[in-house]
């Protein structure tokens, strides 16, 4: 072999050293950049992981929320109900008040007509007519 041919074949295995080099700094490069990337999606699925047990929560406590309502409705619905038969026991007090009254009102007035008459009445036919005439 002549000084050419060495030459050119020492050239020609430096730029496979240095082909080989590149490539092998080219795929660390890349294995760092994917572990790069494997951490910042595990660091972000760590992130989603706790916004969904925030989320969890946050739903548990509004179901919780509900469940205090409708006891609290419930609650409502039974202490209105207690309110209506308490109106309605008023409804039926009233309507006996009224019709006592209206007794005593007639008693009231019998009392006057009574009094009425005794007092022209008084020792005289005629009033003791008039009496009659009031009551019957």
């Amino acid at each position: 072999m002549n000084e050419d041919e060495k030459s050119f074949a020492i050239l020609e295995r430096s730029i496979w050293v240095v082909l080989i080099i590149f490539l092998i700094f080219v795929i660390t490069f890349n294995i760092f950049s994917s572990n790069n990337k494997i951490n910042e999606l595990i660091t972000e699925n760590k992130i989603l992981e706790d916004k969904y047990i925030e989320l969890e929560n946050i739903q548990n406590l509004m179901n919780n929320h509900i469940m205090i309502i409708e006891d609290n409705n419930k609650e409502l619905v039974n202490e209105y109900n207690l309110l209506v038969e308490e109106y309605n026991k008023n409804i039926n007090s009233n309507s006996q008040i009224n019709n006592k009254y209206e007794e005593t009102n007639d008693i009231l007035n019998t009392v006057n007509s009574l009094t009425e008459c005794l007092s022209v009445f008084n020792g005289n036919i005629f009033g003791l007519q008039k009496c009659y005439e009031l009551f019957s």
